[in-house]
């Protein structure tokens, strides 16, 4: 497959009229989040062995898949999605490039829930490599590039970030569509192609939120909802420099000591609210947008004294369902938090959690998760 099947050039999507700027300068003060949201509980994963870098977690018929990866390191680990226990691993990493005896340079996992496929984007062999929830090999197709982020977007089609090495040949940072037979049949630029070549140190993330992909591109801040073989702008982050200047600046990867505002990966919406982490002046907070009464608040400016608040420490941000976010936490971190209120205080916010984390039985390779969904 080369780009050259696509008979046609991609196009840069336009801004519209609907398009939502955001604030992020301006937080509200010593915000309570417990009123907004909901802790829906917690599960504790019982890790074979510590996780390296946390990459992506899927949420699939009652089942928790991580993908794991570090230099020369990847694993994809199954769990039970109610107790956390260790079930299995999808596949194992293999020097060979043939996809039956294992994966190489796995970067991203998604799964389709159409067909119960896990899909692999492998860029160590070129290829996306099927897999059942049961671990069993389905098969596996090439493709011509690096690619960085793989989202489903129902009805049989994927989408493809081409983030790694963008270039004149390879892509640009394009979004390139498949469908289920790894066959192109578009791409687009989600941005000007003045901007292409930019920002090599950040990337652009996609996410699955309920029946919503998005795509988060962090030095032009602009969050993209696509849809069919399209990517449109939805959201603008504005930090100090858009607010003075009115114009977004080309953001390179620097000190990250100024006012310059960065998209992180992870993004979730439920229609009102948005959920999002991003970087500022060296500091990873946690931000929430309410689109109904436009107001950002951000886990630097909550209400620490509020036992509840003390959990938003963690970026690792992965959509569970339509109405669902989960947050991963270590346990070493956990362990942290913790010890800053008793027993009491955490029971009355999660029955179970302390125990479960500050117990003698405690497994020192754990991650927690947390449920959290919006009240209104």
């Amino acid at each position: 497959m080369a780009f050259s099947q696509l008979g046609c050039k991609p196009k840069t999507t336009a801004p519209t009229q609907g398009m939502v700027e955001i604030n992020l300068m301006q937080p509200v003060q010593n915000a309570d989040w417990s009123t907004i949201l909901e802790l829906k509980g917690f599960v504790a994963l019982a890790s074979p062995e510590p996780f390296k870098m946390l990459s992506n977690i899927l949420y699939a018929d009652g089942k928790i898949i991580t993908l794991d990866v570090d230099n020369d390191y990847e694993a994809i680990r199954v769990f039970d999605e109610k107790t956390g226990k260790y079930l299995y691993d999808i596949g194992q990493r293999t020097e060979d490039d043939d996809p039956e005896k294992g994966y190489n340079g796995v970067i991203d996992i998604a799964y389709n829930p159409d067909r119960k496929i896990i899909r692999l984007l492998s860029n160590g062999q070129l290829r996306f490599s099927d897999y059942d929830l049961n671990g069993k090999y389905q098969g596996s197709m090439k493709y011509d590039f690096y690619g960085m982020d793989l989202a489903y977007l129902g009805n049989d089609q994927w989408v493809v970030y081409n983030e790694w090495y963008a270039n004149e040949k390879t892509g640009n940072h394009y979004l390139v569509f498949y469908n289920n037979k790894g066959e192109i049949i578009n791409k687009a630029l989600p941005y000007p192609k003045s901007q292409n070549g930019q920002a090599f140190d950040f990337t652009g993330f996609l996410m699955r939120s309920g029946n919503e992909v998005w795509l988060n591109v962090p030095f032009s801040d602009t969050v993209y909802s696509i849809s069919g073989t399209q990517a449109t702008p939805r959201y603008r982050m504005l930090d100090s420099v858009a607010l003075n200047t009115g114009k977004s600046s080309t953001k390179v990867f620097g000190d990250g000591l100024s006012e310059e505002i960065f998209l992180e990966e992870g993004f979730f919406s439920n229609g009102r609210y948005l959920v999002f982490p991003y970087q500022r002046n060296l500091k990873l907070p946690l931000g929430i947008y309410d689109t109904k009464k436009n107001l950002f608040m951000d886990s630097r400016n909550l209400d620490k004294n509020k036992v509840f608040n003390k959990l938003f420490i963690g970026l690792d941000l992965y959509a569970k369902d339509a109405s669902t976010f989960s947050m991963a936490i270590r346990q070493d971190r956990m362990l942290n938090i913790l010890s800053q209120d008793d027993r009491n205080a955490w029971e009355a916010i999660l029955p179970g959690l302390y125990d479960t984390a500050m117990g003698s039985t405690a497994a020192p390779n754990s991650l927690y998760l947390f449920f959290y969904s919006f009240k209104n």
